[in-house]
């Protein structure tokens, strides 16, 4: 209130050339406008949740009714991005990863204001974004499917801006075009593994991909990411998944919602289907590459390339000599090589959970 009371005062003296509000508040519009009414030039300061982000529609239209300046920011001062990056083309599902490209010093700052707003319209006219929409793994899913729907071949997304300042040039440059709308049902997947999380895009085998929702979109994805595989049955691949994303599934909220009685295939399918305008960053089975080493330098397997049954034994016989209770025979390799992991790394996601 004081804030307001003090931009009235303002704007009664006339002697200034305008007013800045550094706030998330639209409230702070309406004295703005006031001092808009006076001559004076109103502009409201809105903090964004990343350098690459539009404000939200309400917002824009709010200020634009007002006549009141928006202007977004980032507090992410400290960010620089990457003098080199890599582009991704998804085509016919698959990613393809691209040479390293350079990145021109005019391509690492976030679009100005007007061109972020602008491609956002686009994405919300054809139905990739929605309005108001926030958030890194809305809007990088919206871009990347915004180009493999209109097969306008590789994106580069790795820093975000990238593909802001991509698309905005795009768009420039085909004004007139119509696009094709976003058919709603496509999951853009990016494995992600335990170092490397989706701070940025790493291609974790087997990289990102597109598939269409379907009834099989839970073996699909989990045959993609690794955990369903010939000798391992769709339930055991599923709660090796869970195990392995246990921290970012939403079965709480997926259940409340009246699902408490669905199988595990239609609990996981529900998971996949609410993160369809996500960007979905599932991590995938870890690597055995760690543990062959350990288990060939502790003399419990000869050969480090040695075949995948001669690992399953030699971890097996491992977790005995720690004291540890091995998994069932039969039960999958990812189970067994997720335990040692658990046992020589008590602090990784999984074993927090």
């Amino acid at each position: 209130m004081q804030i307001a009371m003090d931009i009235m005062a303002l704007s009664a003296a006339g002697d200034l050339a305008g007013v800045a509000v550094a706030s998330g508040d639209l409230d702070f519009l309406a004295p703005l406008e006031r001092a808009r009414s006076e001559s004076m030039k109103g502009l409201l300061l809105t903090c964004s949740r990343g350098a690459s982000m539009p404000a939200p529609l309400e917002a824009r239209n709010a200020a634009a009714a007002a006549g009141v300046e928006l202007v977004s920011y980032s507090l992410n001062a400290d960010f620089v991005a990457p003098t080199h990056s890599t582009a991704i083309s998804i085509r016919g599902g698959a990613a393809t990863v691209h040479e390293s490209i350079f990145i021109h010093a005019s391509l690492r700052a976030p679009l100005e204001d007007d061109a972020r707003v602008a491609v956002a319209r686009i994405l919300e006219k054809y139905g990739y974004l929605w309005p108001d929409a926030v958030g890194r793994e809305l809007c990088d899913a919206a871009i990347v499917k915004f180009f493999h729907v209109n097969e306008l071949g590789p994106v580069a997304i790795n820093p975000s801006c990238l593909g802001w300042h991509h698309l905005s040039a795009l768009l420039k440059s085909k004004p007139s075009t119509l696009w094709l709308k976003d058919p709603g049902n496509l999951l853009f997947v990016v494995p992600s593994s335990e170092k490397n999380g989706l701070k940025y895009y790493h291609f974790t085998y087997p990289g990102p991909f597109i598939l269409q929702d379907s009834d099989q979109v839970v073996p699909d994805i989990l045959g993609r990411l690794g955990f369903l595989r010939p000798d391992v049955s769709l339930e055991e691949a599923i709660d090796d998944f869970n195990r392995a994303n246990v921290r970012r599934l939403k079965t709480k909220e997926i259940e409340a919602q009246g699902a408490a009685n669905a199988s595990p295939v239609e609990l996981l399918q529900r998971e996949f289907r609410i993160r369809i305008p996500f960007m979905q960053g599932w991590r995938v089975p870890q690597s055995d590459s760690s543990l062959r080493d350990m288990l060939h330098n502790t003399g419990l397997l000869a050969d480090q390339y040695a075949p995948e049954k001669d690992v399953d034994y030699a971890l097996r016989r491992f977790l005995e000599k720690k004291g540890q209770v091995a998994p069932p025979l039969g039960c999958s390799y990812t189970r067994l090589v997720a335990q040692v992991h658990q046992l020589q790394n008590p602090d990784t996601e999984s074993s927090r959970a």
